[in-house]
């Protein structure tokens, strides 16, 4: 029996969230993690947003970012946004319990988002609790859009009581045993106001608590703020434009630093020189596991 705290879709680099309330977000998990000191935090997934490839993701203020994470606390799932031409980000952390593949933990069973689903892994036994990153018949999306299709396939074998998920960003009830606990932050306007946070699970008595980031709000972050119409650029003032080509210019700057930062940190994890080497250049070698 354990006391989890869990919560899902943190999407460290998506880029209309600002750093700032990333950091909120994290010190707010940790922080409730050690006042109700829980067995275990369990995230269901979507933790990085991979949208922009290898460079983004390894970028210094990402890498900032992922070091506030207590890894020896953690359980996470793979979500669809770890997936990435550039490979399985958060597998190269070595993260004691990164979960790529159908594990139990606490007597629970967890099935991380799998895009090409291998039938031998299909867990077909009976638990008492399911966490999972998956698609859902009836999710309800951010744009409140439904999701009309099926369950995702590897669930078919599993009887459950109760199945908690991530990926959808609105906390919900999709029937009387699936919870949908929402994701921890905003990341897009959603069509629904209701409150995100983390979730409180006592696995002895069955006890769910909800309990609001105070962090979790929609703020478009300070650079898309500065995206303008059409009508707007004719009065751009030749002062704006030389502060704009030296905003690319620092980008540029920090990009370039960004290996030198990768290889230090990464270092620090323990990866070998050749491994380091290849990340970055942007591969890895195919014995690479």
């Amino acid at each position: 029996m354990a006391n989890l705290l869990i919560y899902s879709d943190l999407h460290i680099g998506a880029s209309r969230v600002d750093d700032d309330k990333v950091i909120d977000t994290i010190n707010f998990i940790n922080e409730t993690a050690n006042i109700k000191k829980v067995d275990g935090i369990i995230n269901l997934g979507d933790t990085l947003d991979c949208s922009g490839g290898r460079k983004q993701i390894l970028s210094p203020s990402i890498v900032k970012l992922l070091n506030m994470l207590d890894f020896s606390q953690h359980y996470i799932l793979r979500g669809n946004h770890e997936y990435h031409v550039d490979g399985d980000i958060l597998s190269l952390l070595r993260c004691k319990h990164f979960i790529d593949k159908p594990s139990v933990f606490f007597d629970c069973l967890f099935i991380p988002y799998t895009k090409a689903i291998d039938k031998n892994l299909y867990p077909t036994d009976s638990y008492k609790y399911v966490f999972s990153h998956c698609d859902f018949h009836g999710g309800l999306y951010d744009n409140g859009h439904e999701y009309k299709g099926k369950n995702n396939k590897i669930l078919s074998g599993v009887n459950y009581d109760r199945l908690f998920i991530g990926h959808y960003h609105i906390r919900q009830y999709i029937s009387r045993k699936v919870l949908a606990v929402g994701a921890v932050q905003s990341r897009i306007k959603s069509m629904c106001d209701d409150p995100l946070g983390i979730t409180l699970f006592d696995t002895s008595t069955e006890k769910i608590e909800f309990i609001e980031n105070p962090y979790s709000y929609f703020q478009i972050s300070e650079g898309n703020q500065k995206i303008k119409n059409s009508s707007e650029f004719l009065e751009i003032s030749n002062d704006e434009v030389l502060e704009e080509r030296q905003s690319i210019i620092d980008s540029i700057t920090t990009l370039a630093r960004s290996d030198e930062l990768i290889t230090d940190f990464f270092t620090k994890k323990g990866l070998s020189s050749e491994i380091i080497k290849a990340l970055t250049k942007g591969e890895l070698p195919n014995d690479f596991k």
